[in-house]
């Protein structure tokens, strides 16, 4: 048996000879082939120190997950940590707030961990202890920004990192994926608050000059974002898939990189994603695609400091040329009604009438009339 799957049994304890195997005859018979134990969904808080002792030399992959934690005491950390070859951990939906220092330094093969689901402000600083950690998986955790401070440590192994489904995170800032330095896959998705990621997340600067990691696997698909720096990788073309769709982009000056530079990569890589890209401002481009622009090779305009709307004002001006136009020859027609007196036109007096025919007489050279 590879794989023993006791999840849904609302278990709560777990003794240390459970998994001794069959004892017949008076001999042992272990668990030798079993790899995977999956001990998700029940109602453990803690683990006895010796509860893998019979199998800590086979067990590779072992799921906790949905289990009320809380918080990985002594005892859990013996446990876990006794496993000598784990590789995979599952500590999903554990209620977890944080993980013990030094939790990551004895597995010496741990390479990918799931702490999606908890109550996490900030990345471990215990996963820079992990020696051969590959996948990291922080989904639906409660970061509100990722700083310097709250980001990542170092961590050379790590190839793929996983932030999708994060309901509270707003901000990705400057370098809080510094030490990410041979980062290969990242998937930043479905944070329905996301605004920004700084153009710096990745770069490290504790070299001569500044270095990015080889990613070849981007997806920043549905956040809310609206610009995207071209420098947030050192070279795009590295990527064999990208996925920037679902985000409101910004169709300006600022994002036309976006046009010269990635639809032509994207086209290459996925055309019908490429052409899903759609521009949520400024108003006059709402229904316009990414691709439509680049097929275009048009180049779009710089939005105003102030937020002013300039092509609002092609009709301002064109209502003033108007009254201009008008007004001038109206204004002309007043003064030449005045001089000739034609202002009395509508008075039928008979002094009104004369006046219409009386012209003043003109002085002479001498003065006399």
């Amino acid at each position: 048996m590879e794989e023993l799957i006791l999840s849904n049994n609302r278990l709560q304890t777990i003794g240390s000879n459970v998994f001794r195997g069959l004892r017949l005859d008076g001999y042992d018979y272990p668990l030798r082939a079993l790899t995977t134990l999956r001990l998700d969904n029940n109602e453990i808080h803690t683990l006895n120190p010796d509860v893998f002792q019979h199998i800590d030399r086979e067990i590779k992959i072992l799921s906790l997950a949905h289990n009320p934690i809380k918080k990985i005491d002594q005892q859990t950390i013996i446990a876990i940590t006794s496993i000598v070859f784990l590789e995979e951990l599952d500590l999903s939906y554990t209620q977890l707030g944080d993980l013990p220092q030094y939790f990551l330094h004895t597995p010496q093969y741990l390479k990918k961990l799931d702490l999606s689901g908890n109550l996490m402000t900030a990345i471990p600083q215990t996963v820079e202890d992990a020696h051969v950690l590959e996948e990291l998986i922080m989904n639906n955790n409660t970061i509100v920004n990722l700083t310097q401070e709250t980001g990542f440590p170092t961590v050379k192994t790590l190839k793929r990192l996983h932030l999708c489904n994060m309901p509270v995170l707003e901000e990705i800032g400057q370098h809080s994926m510094s030490g990410l330095e041979n980062l290969e896959e990242l998937y930043i998705s479905d944070n329905i608050a996301l605004s920004s990621i700084h153009y710096g997340t990745l770069v490290r600067l504790d070299v001569d000059n500044p270095v990015w990691p080889r990613v070849k696997k981007l997806n920043i698909s549905n956040n809310k974002l609206t610009h995207l720096n071209s420098t947030f990788l050192a070279k795009w073309d590295y990527l064999t898939e990208l996925d920037i769709r679902a985000n409101p982009w910004t169709c300006e000056c600022e994002n036309q990189w976006m046009i010269d530079e990635l639809m032509p990569l994207y086209v290459g890589l996925n055309v019908v994603q490429a052409k899903e890209i759609r521009c949520a401002a400024p108003i006059e481009m709402e229904h316009q695609t990414l691709y439509d622009i680049y097929q275009m090779k048009s180049v779009m305009r710089c939005l105003d400091l102030y937020g002013n709307r300039p092509e609002k004002d092609g009709a301002i001006l064109i209502g003033i040329l108007i009254g201009i136009l008008i007004g001038i020859p109206l204004v002309l027609f007043v003064l030449y009604s005045y001089q000739r007196n034609w202002y009395g036109i509508f008075d039928h007096s008979p002094a009104a009438y004369s006046r219409q025919f009386y012209r003043a007489p003109s002085l002479g050279d001498d003065g006399r009339l």
